[in-house]
C-alpha cells in the first residue's frame, strides 16, 4: 500500500516520523545559508576584480588568459578542502560538532573581510584559500543532519540542505552582482563613501560577513551539541548524579572512554565506499567547475569567446538560476526520486552536464559567426542570447538534482 505521506510537501507536518528539533534544524540550515552565500558572492565580480590586477602586475601576457588567474583564485578553496575536510570531520567527531562549526564560521567571516579589502592577487588567493583551510562545515553539516534525524524523517530533511544551498546561491549571486561598485551604481546612497570608492567590492563581502556573524552568534548561544557520544555521556551523567552537568564535563567524560575512530584506509577498504567516492568526485568536478566557468564565459568579451556581460547581469543570471534550483529541489526532486529511484536520477543528472559543456562554446561560436554583438535590449538577437543562456542554467539545475 502506498504511503500517504509521500506526496506531502518537504516542510509539511511529520505525522509518522520522529519529531524534529526545529530549533536545531533551523540553526544548522542558517549555517548552510551563510556557507553558500560566502561561497557564491564572489562569482559575479571576481573576474572584473582580477582584471585590473592582471593589467597592473602583468601576471599574464593578455586579457584572454584572465581565466587562468581566476581559476587559481577560485580553485584554492577546493584544493585546501581536499586536505582539511577529513581533518575537520575527525575533529568534530572528537570534540563535538559545535566548536568545529564555530571555527568554520570564523573562517567564513575572516575570508570575506580579506577578500573585500584585497588589492593584489596574492591577497585574493590567500583570502579564498583561508576559507578552505579554516572551515570544514560542509561535511559537518551533513553529520549534524544525520545526528538529529533517523530513518523515519531523514529523507525529508536532507533535501532541505540542498534547498538552503540554492537560497544561499541566490543571495550570494544577487549581492555579489548588485552591491559591487556601489558608489557608481547607487550614488544617492553611497556617492560620498570614500571607503567604498577605494574598495568597490567590499560591500558584498560585508553583507556576507554580517550573515556569517549572525550564524556564528546563533550557533554559539542557541545550538546544542549533537555528537551522539557526547549527548549520551551528558544524559548518563545527569541520570547518575541526579542533576544537570555542564557540557564541558560531559565532553571530558566522553573523550576518556571514546573508542578509536576508523582510519581513512579502513574506510576506503570497502569497495562500495570507493565507488560512492568516485561517483561523488565526478559529480563535484562537473557541478563545482560549472559556476566559475559560467561566470568567466559571461564576463569574457565576445571577440575572445565569451558573452561580454556586466557584473550585475552575471549576478542576476546566477541568482535566477538559484531560484529555479530551489524550486526543483523543494517540489520536484522528491517526486522524481520516488518515481525513478536515486540511481536513475543520479545517472541522468551526471549525463546532463555534457550538454552544457558543449552548449557554451557552441553559443559563443554562433554569436561570433553572425556578428560580434549581443544586440541592444529588445532586439531579437538580445532575446535569443538571453534565452540560450537561461536554457544552459536550466539544464545545469536539472543536472544538479543528482546531488541530494
Amino acid at each position: 500500500m502506498e504511503n500517504s505521506d509521500e506526496g506531502q510537501p518537504l516542510l509539511g507536518h511529520e505525522r509518522r516520523g520522529t519529531p524534529l528539533n526545529k530549533k536545531q534544524l533551523a540553526i544548522i540550515l542558517l549555517v548552510k545559508l551563510a556557507d553558500a552565500t560566502a561561497y557564491m558572492q564572489v562569482y559575479p565580480y571576481v573576474n572584473q576584480k582580477l582584471l585590473k590586477m592582471v593589467e597592473e602586475l602583468h601576471l599574464v601576457r593578455n586579457k584572454a588568459a584572465i581565466g587562468y588567474v581566476s581559476g587559481l583564485v577560485l580553485s584554492s578553496i577546493s584544493v585546501a578542502q581536499i586536505f582539511t575536510n577529513l581533518i575537520w570531520g575527525r575533529v568534530s567527531d572528537r570534540i563535538g560538532r559545535k566548536p568545529a562549526l564555530l571555527f568554520g564560521l570564523f573562517g567564513y567571516a575572516l575570508s570575506a573581510l580579506l577578500f573585500g579589502t584585497s588589492r593584489t592577487f596574492p591577497q585574493m588567493f590567500l583570502a579564498r584559500l583561508s576559507m578552505g583551510i579554516l572551515s570544514g562545515n560542509v561535511p559537518i553539516i551533513y553529520s549534524v543532519l544525520s545526528d538529529i534525524t533517523d530513518e523515519s524523517n531523514r529523507a525529508r530533511v536532507i533535501p532541505l540542505n540542498e534547498v538552503t544551498w540554492q537560497v544561499g546561491a541566490f543571495l550570494g549571486s544577487f549581492i555579489g552582482g548588485m552591491l559591487s561598485h556601489p558608489v557608481e551604481r547607487y550614488p544617492m546612497l553611497f556617492g560620498n563613501s570614500v571607503l567604498l570608492r577605494d574598495w568597490p567590492f567590499l560591500l558584498p563581502c560585508l553583507a556576507s560577513f554580517a550573515l556569517t556573524v549572525l550564524a556564528f552568534l546563533c550557533t554559539l548561544f542557541l545550538f546544542e551539541e549533537t555528537l551522539p557520544r557526547i549527548v549520551a555521556a551528558r544524559k548518563t551523567m545527569s541520570l547518575a548524579q541526579g542533576e544537570d552537568v555542564t557540557e564541558e564535563s560531559a565532553v571530558v567524560a566522553e573523550l576518556s572512554s571514546a573508542a578509536p575512530l576508523p582510519t581513512t584506509a579502513e574506510l576506503l577498504s570497502d569497495p562500495s565506499r570507493r565507488r560512492i567516492i568516485a561517483s561523488g568526485f565526478f559529480l563535484a568536478f562537473f557541478a563545482i567547475g560549472f559556476d566559475p566557468l559560467f561566470a568567466l564565459w559571461n564576463y569574457t568579451p565576445i571577440a575572445l569567446g565569451g558573452l561580454g556581460r556586466e557584473t550585475h547581469e552575471i549576478g542576476l543570471l546566477l541568482s535566477t538560476a538559484a531560484i529555479v534550483g530551489m524550486l526543483l529541489n523543494a517540489f520536484v526532486f522528491h517526486r522524481l526520486q520516488k518515481r525513478f529511484g536515486s540511481l536513475t536520477l543520479f545517472v541522468t543528472g551526471i549525463s546532463l552536464w555534457s550538454i552544457n559543456f558543449v552548449a557554451m562554446p557552441l553559443i559563443s561560436a554562433i554569436l561570433r559567426t553572425f556578428g560580434a554583438s549581443s544586440g541592444g535590449a529588445g532586439s531579437t538577437q538580445f532575446r535569443v542570447l538571453w534565452l540560450a543562456t537561461l536554457s544552459v542554467l536550466l539544464v545545469e539545475k536539472m543536472a544538479s538534482l543528482a546531488y541530494p
